[in-house]
């Protein structure tokens, strides 16, 4: 497995990042606090839905959201992992994975599918180590049993569960029925007939038998007289009801002959009676006026006189009207100055005024006023002619009005007198269409009763023809009494006889039913002791089922689990011993110690606790960890985080020369701050170096 692109917005410190990592070694330094191991837990979040307590965690102080974009590769299958979180109640991560660039999924399932490939906890366990995060060198020897069987799928819980369950249901329905069927097999009864004695020998019940048939055919005989009589007299009744139905008829035809011989009358008196319509009609239109209207509107145009006027010479009335204007405003220039003498002194030019300039100002006034009046007068003169000459014109417009709409008027007229003329004559011509029509009508009536009267008499004589032929028939019909008391005495003797027969048949018939149904019985209890030897069989079958279920619960409970984790710890102790021993030439041996207390990691020659330990030897028995369970899982994906911290140079040289150079791992991310380990890892192993300033990722070329 191997990342090859890594896009973040607003994750922890990083709030722009793109990053394109090669296969092999990518060393990823910077001065602590820059951001270096966010961009190892964004791996880890989206590979493997590592998370620290809450998303929100993640996001950047000055946002609200973050978003985290990964392409990666297993093998030669391709994956787009894409994530998006926003801090508001309620939120949740929008997720999407595309595989392949073919295969979309979206939401919840991204996780079931990635777990699919990558297993969440054995991921985290075999490819993540972070400064300050608890491992399996850190946990209690009590905790890294379950610690491993959650890893390695050695917790059979579920398994373990489903047995249980099944041992229940097996137990409730399969055995309880198997039970049951035997409890009733075992006190099944069955209950056989006893054949009863009949009343008479065969040879008595064959002697009954022919008598009965005797009396059968006695009676037999006499039915056959009686519906021979009855069917006679029905036939009787039948031809007289005929007669009757006949006469009736014959007699109803002769008064509906008489009843059509009336309407016949009525019809030819009705024809002769009948007047045309259209007559009448005719001597309506040719007296009626149809242009009367029209005559009126002429009278009326007639009364119609347009005078004829000139037009109106406005110019006198506006010229006087300039003139008193003009006039106006001289006395209003003359008042204001009569109004300035009172002061004495002239507002222009500060000479005092003389007793003789009120005086010219007066006359003058006086004059202009004079001329005023005899302006206003002429004025008055000229409004009156033209209020006039208007009044005139209005008169003429209203008679110009009124006359052409007399014109509408008159058009409309002639067209209407044409019109009613027009239906005038179609009302004369359906009139006498109407009365030719119903005198046809009363014609072909005579006719249909005619054509009646012919049938009425051919009809009387048929049916006098059918009265003499069924009187013929009634001539010839002759009852015979019957002896029907002799008929029921035979019947008497006849069940009597059949009644015993039906004993004697009715045992026979039971003794069968008995005989059939205890030998049924017979078979039924054999086929029920072959079913109960089955049935106890089925029943031992499902206890031995049971108890073998019990037993594999308890090795699922127990037993396997332990050696699935005995087999692991091997490989586990073997795998640590080997990056242990090149890194301290043997002198810190690791063994894993498996007791009821659970699992216990410990090293060197005193067989110190694991847990214990700190410094270089605490990151070296995690990455030693690491490396074992690298190898069982195959993901070859490796991140670390300043796992050399409390190393020297020459231990962290020796472990990193051993990651390198390890045909186990595609690929290897990891934070260090020492510039001796990255110089070697970039000049001898071709490591790929990215600088993190202040969330910033710059690529070293």
């Amino acid at each position: 497995m191997y990342i090859e692109s890594l896009d973040l917005k607003n994750f922890k410190l990083c709030k722009d990042v793109h990053i394109d990592f090669q296969k092999g070694l990518n060393i990823i330094s910077g001065v602590n606090g820059q951001g270096k191991s966010h961009i190892l837990k964004a791996v880890a979040f989206l590979l493997t839905n590592y998370t620290e307590k809450k998303l929100d965690k993640f996001i950047n102080w000055g946002s609200d959201e973050f978003y985290a974009h990964m392409v990666f590769y297993i093998g030669e299958d391709k994956f787009d992992i894409s994530a998006r979180y926003a801090k508001k109640k309620g939120s949740s991560t929008e997720r999407k994975l595309i595989i392949n660039d073919k295969i979309t999924i979206e939401g919840s399932t991204v996780l079931t599918a990635l777990s699919s490939k990558v297993d969440p906890l054995l991921g985290q366990a075999s490819m993540l180590s972070l400064q300050w995060s608890p491992n399996i060198i850190t946990t209690q020897s009590a905790e890294r049993r379950d610690f491993l069987k959650r890893i390695h799928n050695a917790d059979f819980k579920a398994q373990i569960k489903e047995i249980e369950e099944t041992i229940k249901a097996t137990e409730k329905e399969t055995l309880s029925k198997l039970e049951k069927e035997i409890y009733a097999l075992t006190n099944k009864e069955y209950k056989f007939g006893e054949v009863r004695e009949l009343p008479f020998d065969s040879v008595k019940y064959d002697l009954y038998s022919a008598t009965a048939n005797t009396l059968l055919m006695q009676i037999s005989q006499i039915d056959s007289q009686i519906q021979e009589r009855d069917k006679l007299l029905v036939e009787k009744t039948s031809l007289e009801h005929q007669k009757e139905v006949n006469v009736a008829k014959k007699n109803k035809l002769i008064v509906d002959k008489e009843a059509f011989l009336t309407t016949k009358e009525n019809v030819l008196t009705k024809i002769k009676s009948k007047i045309d319509p259209s007559i009448t009609l005719t001597e309506q239109f040719e007296s009626t006026d149809f242009l009367s209207e029209v005559k009126a509107i002429d009278e009326e145009l007639k009364s119609f006189v347009v005078e004829r006027i000139g037009t109106f010479d406005e110019t006198p009335l506006q010229e006087l009207q300039v003139k008193l204007n003009e006039l106006y405003s001289s006395i209003t220039v003359i008042n204001k100055s009569i109004e300035a003498t009172k002061s004495g002194v002239c507002p222009t030019c500060n000479r005092p005024f003389e007793s003789h300039d009120i005086e010219d100002y007066q006359k003058e006034l006086d004059s202009l006023n004079a001329l005023k009046e005899s302006i206003v007068a002429s004025l008055d003169e000229e409004k009156t002619k033209k209020k006039e000459f208007d009044e005139k014109l209005q008169n003429k417009k209203v008679v110009e009005v009124k006359h052409k709409a007399a014109l509408e008027k008159k058009s409309r007229a002639e067209k209407q007198s044409e019109i009613d003329k027009d239906n005038f004559i179609k009302n004369i011509e359906k009139a006498k269409l109407a009365h030719e029509n119903e005198v046809k009508g009363l014609h072909r009536q005579i006719e249909l009763i005619n054509q009646n009267l012919d049938s009425f008499d051919s009809s009387v004589v048929a049916i006098d023809e059918a009265i003499q032929n069924i009187e013929s028939r009634l001539a010839s019909i002759v009852i015979i009494d019957v002896d029907v008391d002799s008929k029921k005495i035979l019947e008497l003797e006849y069940k009597e006889i059949e009644s015993k027969k039906a004993e004697y048949d009715s045992i026979t018939t039971q003794n069968e039913l008995i005989l059939q149904l205890n030998e049924k019985l017979t078979k039924e209890k054999e086929q029920d002791a072959v079913l109960l030897d089955k049935s106890t069989k089925e029943r031992e079958q499902v206890i031995l089922k049971i108890e073998h279920l019990k037993k594999v619960k308890e090795l699922l409970r127990k037993d396997f689990p332990n050696f699935i984790i005995s087999s692991l710890l091997d490989g586990i102790r073997k795998n640590m011993n080997e990056w242990v021993e090149k890194v301290y030439d043997g002198r810190y041996p690791v063994y894993i110690e498996e007791d009821s207390t659970g699992i216990s990691i410990l090293y060197g020659s005193e067989k110190e606790e694991a847990s214990f330990s700190s410094g270089f030897e605490h990151g070296l028995l995690s990455l030693a960890y690491m490396n074992a369970m690298n190898k069982s899982t195959k993901y070859g994906l490796l991140m670390l985080d300043e796992i050399d911290a409390y190393a020297t140079d020459k231990n962290s040289d020796k472990i990193y020369r051993m990651i390198a150079e390890s045909p186990d791992y595609e690929q290897i991310l990891l934070i260090s701050h020492k510039p001796d380990v990255k110089k070697m890892l970039e000049d001898e192993y071709q490591a790929k170096v990215f600088e993190v300033k202040n969330g910033v990722v710059f690529e070293n070329t």
